[in-house]
């Protein structure tokens, strides 16, 4: 059996072009990053190859709009591994501001 760990809410900024600006403590712990890896670095550094590019296109349409989104995603951390997220996206004055609920249990 699996153990089941809380991890709590990733949350991280962006600016329009998606370079991330803030990361979370949750997010570098998740990802497997430091925080000096990932500010400063474009947000598809976590992007899974199995994730269809479509679903990046709708979420950047929307948010590019103005509009907020909320979608699961698969995401890779640094040492390979994936997660899934449920992650809730909005657009901010000077870029992105996304909330991503944390895996809660670790297979």
């Amino acid at each position: 059996m699996a153990e089941i760990t809380y991890t709590g809410t990733i949350i991280s900024d962006t600016d329009k072009k998606g370079i991330i600006t803030s990361a979370n403590d949750v997010f570098q712990e998740v990802a497997g990053y430091s925080e000096d890896e990932l500010v400063g670095a474009n947000h598809n550094i976590v992007r899974h190859d199995d994730m269809p590019r479509a679903c990046f296109k709708l979420v950047w349409d929307t948010i590019s709009s103005g509009k907020e989104i909320r979608a699961f995603v698969i995401n890779k951390a640094k040492n390979g591994d994936h997660y899934w997220v449920l992650a809730h996206i909005t657009p901010t004055a000077d870029g992105y501001h996304a909330e991503r609920q944390a895996p809660i249990q670790q297979l």
